[in-house]
């Protein structure tokens, strides 16, 4: 089937678009297709509301070879042959199919516009947090049995233990005493231990540090050699 021929054979129906589509046509008004012209033969668009008139002619759905198997189209049944003679009663069929590819759109168009307000809608349930409960649902947030915890501003301070401020009393007095005159035995009040003093050097001469005297023992301590020291 040409293009001249299917013109002149909806002429009764009105004027139709002709659109290559796999080995044959497409027919549409307004951008609605309404049959497919495929293997010489014409099948129309079919739902509830037509498909009967063509089962009481004893056609059959569009059909096709897939991978071995035969796939079944119900939307697109094959125009009886005597139609092809009788162009009025082919136009209130094509009317008839016309109808059934815009309820088809009109649905497709519909269930489109659900699924976008769907998709919508779901976006800012996921990012939008509640205080009561769950994102999005307002559902109340079930109660647990563990107190709730204070604000970090408003608990108290722990104090320090013990072992900790004795560590930290015996470290700070022992730095101090340490910084304090050289060359003299000093005795820290955390420890109660002698610190040993840093030797010195005088005019590049190396001189050892004086020990310093044991607590209680009431004993002076060694005085170190006067002489120089080897280097």
């Amino acid at each position: 089937m040409d293009r001249e021929f299917l013109q002149d054979l909806f002429s009764a129906f009105g004027p139709v678009s002709l659109r290559r589509m796999f080995s044959g046509y497409g027919v549409s008004v307004d951008g609605v297709n309404f049959a497919l012209v495929l293997r010489g033969a014409i099948y129309f668009r079919t739902d509830e509301h037509n498909v009967a008139r063509f089962e009481d002619e004893g056609v059959k759905p569009f059909q096709y070879a897939a991978r071995g198997k035969l796939v079944t189209i119900n939307s697109y049944w094959q125009l009886p042959d005597r139609l092809y003679d009788d162009p009025e009663e082919l136009a209130e069929w094509a009317r008839a199919s016309l109808g059934a590819a815009e309820r088809a759109a009109a649905v497709k168009r519909s269930r489109a516009a659900r699924n976008a307000a769907k998709g919508t809608a779901r976006g800012p349930a996921k990012s939008a947090v509640t205080a009561t409960g769950r994102a999005g649902t307002g559902a109340e947030a079930k109660p647990s049995g563990r107190p709730a915890k204070a604000p970090a501003a408003s608990r108290p301070a722990r104090p320090p233990r013990a072992g900790k401020a004795a560590s930290a009393g015996k470290t700070a007095l022992v730095g101090k005493d340490k910084g304090k005159g050289k060359g003299k035995g000093k005795i820290s009040a955390a420890t109660k231990t002698p610190v040993r003093p840093k030797a010195t050097r005088k005019g590049g001469v190396r001189t050892a540090p004086a020990k310093a005297t044991k607590p209680g023992s009431g004993l002076p301590a060694r005085k170190s050699p006067s002489g120089p020291t080897r280097r």
